[in-house]
């Protein structure tokens, strides 16, 4: 059976690989359930994202996956002409940043009404 050692300040802990996983999915379970009920404006999404000009998150991020957003349940509502706001629903958003934070890093989807 193969063992990780991890190094702390005081001593050495050994952990069994399934014992690892086990609290991997446990630290998992703590942050997925620190979003529960929780949602987020534009201004937190892009925070998160490390910073994007408004515009440009909503033209080439937002709108292009609008649609696919609102089936997850990720968006909870969208402006509507010049009234209302995006909000997010944050336990769907956060993976689905974390899965398409490449593609975001590299300037997101074309916009359709280019």
């Amino acid at each position: 059976m193969q063992q990780v050692k991890l190094a702390t300040d005081t001593d050495m802990v050994v952990l069994t690989r399934e014992e690892l996983e086990a609290l991997q999915k446990q630290s998992q379970q703590v942050i997925d359930d620190s979003l529960v009920g929780v949602r987020w404006s534009l201004k937190d999404v892009i925070r998160r994202v490390g910073g994007y000009r408004h515009d440009s998150f909503v033209r080439y991020v937002i709108v292009p996956n609008k649609d696919k957003l609102f089936s997850i349940g990720a968006l909870l509502s969208a402006p509507v002409g010049t009234s209302g706001q995006y909000w997010f629903r944050a336990s769907v958003m956060a993976p689905w940043l974390e899965h398409n934070l490449q593609k975001i890093t590299d300037g997101g989807w074309s916009w359709k009404g280019n």
